[in-house]
This record gives C-alpha cells, structure tokens and sequence, in this order.
C-alpha cells in the first residue's frame, strides 16, 4: 500500500475512533443528566409535598380556632369541628404517603416523628374538644387545654423540608 492510501486511511481511522468516543461521552452524559433530573424531580415533589402537608395542618389548626370562637352556635360547632377532623385525617394521610416515598433515612425519621407528633396533638386536641363542651364552650377552657400542642408537629414538618431541601442541593 502506497502513502497516498495511508494517510487518508489513518485520517478516516482516526476520524471514526474520535466520533465513537464522542457518541458514548454523549450517550453518558445523557444518562447522568436523566438520572439526576429524575432524582432532583422526585426531591423537590417531595418538598412540595411537606409544604402541603403543612398547609393542610395550619388549616387543621384554624378550624380548631373556629371551634373556640364560634362554638357557641351548636351548628356552628359541629360544622368546624367536622373540618378540623376533615383537616386531621387529610394531614394523616398526605404524611404516611409523604414517609412512604422517602428514601432518605433522616427524613424518614422526621416524618415518623411528626406522624407521632400528629397523632398526640389529634389525642390532646379530642380532650380540649371535651374540656371545652363541658365548660359549655367556653373558648379558654378549650385554649388552655390544647395551648402549644401544634408547635412541635409544625416544626418537624419544617426540619422536614429543610432536610429534603439540604438533600436536593447536595
């Protein structure tokens, strides 16, 4: 063989061996890029998901105020009180799907503090219901009985999104 067969054989070679390891440097980065969105996808649906298990707890814990303030009114009492137990078992629930999805062991661990947390608030909050119906609705007795049950429930609920985040951003 000639070099004027050589060289452009060698060329053409060269050429070929550069677009294969081009074509597999792409085909892995894409597959990296599809892993992490997909990890990164999950993360953030994750937090989306505390924010509105936390939304829906505020809103647990409102209801429970309309209770002391317009319990007075039979009908009224019994329409708020029906929406905070509404509120309660949506809480329960988005929290248990939430754990169930989690990966991550310390998040894990936060949502089943919080789970437990919730079920202790849901206990305390059925005996402030009580204290406030035998006080004949008395909105203080009711207070005094639930007063700072919500706040470690709805702290949890924020170490959980800080720890789901701090995961996302590592």
């Amino acid at each position: 063989m000639n070099l004027n067969r050589k060289v452009p054989l060698l060329f053409a070679l060269a050429l070929l061996l550069v677009a294969f390891s081009a074509g597999i440097g792409l085909w892995q980065m894409s597959r990296s890029l599809t892993h992490f969105e997909n990890d990164v996808s999950v993360l953030v649906a994750q937090e989306r998901q505390v924010h509105l298990v936390h939304g829906q707890f505020q809103t647990q814990v409102q209801e429970w105020k309309n209770v002391l303030l317009r319990g007075k009114d039979a009908a009224q009492k019994d329409k708020y009180w029906a929406a905070f137990q509404k509120n309660e078992k949506a809480v329960a629930e988005g929290a248990t799907a939430l754990r169930d999805g989690l990966v991550d062991t310390a998040a894990r661990a936060l949502a089943d503090q919080f789970i437990t947390a919730h079920q202790t608030m849901s206990s305390g909050y059925r005996k402030g219901f009580e204290a406030f119906e035998a006080a004949s609705a008395d909105p203080a007795a009711g207070d005094a009985a639930v007063k700072g049950m919500d706040r470690e429930p709805a702290s949890l609920l924020d170490k959980l999104a800080q720890a789901i985040a701090e995961t996302s951003a590592a």
